[in-house]
C-alpha cells in the first residue's frame, strides 16, 4: 500500500498520518502482535467487548480509548505509532510502524473506505497493533474464538520475556527474511532489554490442549480430554484464528465438534453439554484467570475461577510463537 493510500484509508477512520518510522530500534510490528501470547505475570492484561453487546462497535471504540489513554498510549501530541502495510520486502503481510494521530471524530472499529480492512481487520473482527512512540506500551487488538471484541495492553514489552525470546529466535533463523532479522537484532541490542533470554520450551513440555465437557447450567467441568496430538495449526483452524493466538478459552460449535469427531473419533453430547477448548500450561496446572470486563466505557478488574462462559477472553499464560 503506497503512502498516499495509508494517508486516505486512516483519514477515513479519523486518524492522521504523520509520518512513516524509519529504520531504528523499536519492537518490530512482527513482535508486538505476539502481545497475544503474552502471560499475565508479564504484566499482560485487557478488556473484551462480548459480542451481545447492542452497541458493539461503539462500545469497543470506548473501551480503546480508556485503555489506551489510562495505559499511556498517546505522547504528549497525541501521537502514537500503529503497524500499517508496507516496508521492506516483497511478502503481503508485510507491516511497518506509521506514527498517527486522532482526529476530532474517529472510529477505529468501523471501516469507512474499501481497503480500510486492510489496516484494522474486517469490521467488527480486528487485528492491528499500536505502541506508544517511546516503545514503553502495546495495544493489541484481535477477535476470540467466541466473537468478542479482545484488547490486549502490554507495558514495558522490552522487559517481557515471551517478546524478547521470539525476536530473538525469529532473527537468528535463517529463513526470516534479512531485513527482519536486522529489526529484530537492532531491537535486541538496544539498551534497556532483559538479559538474553533462555532457550524457549517447546512440544508437550509447554502447553497441551484439552477439550473440557460441563453439564448444561454447571460451573464445574465433569471430563476432560487431551486433544494435543491433533496439533496447533488444525486446532487453530478449527476455531478460526492463527496458531499464535492459540493461548485462550474457546466454546465449541456443534459444526466443530463434529469436525473434531471426524479427526478423532471423539463423540459429544450436546443434549445434556457444552464444550470448550482450552489451552493448559506444562505439569497440568490451569492457568489463572484475570480478566478485564467491559463496564460500561471504563475497564475493571476481576479475578475468579468458574464456567469457561465466565472467564472468555482472560488474560492467560503463555504461548509458544512459532519461526515460520
Amino acid at each position: 500500500m503506497e503512502i498516499a493510500d495509508i494517508s486516505h484509508n486512516l483519514s477515513a477512520s479519523g486518524l492522521r498520518l504523520c509520518g512513516i518510522e524509519g529504520p531504528g530500534t523499536h519492537l518490530p510490528t512482527w513482535g508486538a502482535f505476539v502481545a497475544t501470547g503474552c502471560r499475565p505475570d508479564e504484566g499482560r492484561h485487557g478488556v473484551t467487548v462480548t459480542k451481545d453487546d447492542p452497541d458493539f462497535l461503539n462500545s469497543a471504540n470506548s473501551a480503546w480509548f480508556h485503555l489506551a489513554e489510562d495505559e499511556g498510549l498517546f505522547d504528549e501530541n497525541g501521537e502514537f505509532l500503529l503497524a500499517v502495510p508496507g516496508g521492506p520486502g516483497d511478502k503481503a503481510s508485510r507491516t511497518q510502524w506509521a506514527r498517527v494521530s486522532l482526529m476530532d471524530s474517529w472510529d477505529i472499529f468501523r471501516n469507512h473506505s474499501a481497503a480500510g480492512s486492510e489496516i484494522f481487520g474486517p469490521e467488527g473482527f480486528p487485528e492491528f497493533v499500536m505502541m506508544s512512540i517511546d516503545g514503553t506500551f502495546v495495544l493489541r487488538a484481535t477477535v476470540w474464538g467466541n466473537g468478542s471484541i479482545g484488547l490486549v495492553a502490554l507495558p514495558n514489552p522490552r522487559r517481557v520475556e515471551t517478546i524478547s525470546r521470539y525476536v530473538e529466535r525469529r532473527s537468528v533463523n535463517p529463513k526470516t527474511p534479512p531485513h527482519e532479522r536486522a529489526e529484530g537484532m537492532n531491537w535486541l541490542s538496544s539498551p534497556g532489554l532483559l538479559a538474553a533470554p533462555q532457550p524457549v520450551p517447546t512440544g508437550r513440555d509447554s502447553v497441551k490442549f484439552i477439550v473440557v465437557s460441563y453439564l448444561k447450567d454447571s460451573d464445574r467441568p465433569d471430563g476432560e480430554t487431551d486433544v494435543s496430538e491433533v496439533g496447533v495449526e488444525a486446532l487453530a483452524d478449527l476455531v478460526g484464528i492463527p496458531a499464535v493466538n492459540l493461548v485462550d478459552v474457546y466454546p465449541l460449535s456443534e459444526g466443530q465438534l463434529a469436525a473434531l469427531h471426524r479427526i478423532t473419533g471423539l463423540s459429544f453430547d450436546l443434549s445434556s453439554h457444552e464444550y470448550f477448548l482450552e489451552s493448559q500450561a506444562s505439569g497440568g496446572r490451569r492457568r489463572p484467570a484475570v480478566t478485564w470486563l467491559a463496564d460500561g466505557c471504563h475497564g475493571r478488574r476481576h479475578s475468579r475461577h468458574g464456567h469457561p462462559r465466565q472467564l472468555l477472553g482472560r488474560a492467560v499464560a503463555g504461548c509458544i510463537p512459532r519461526d515460520d
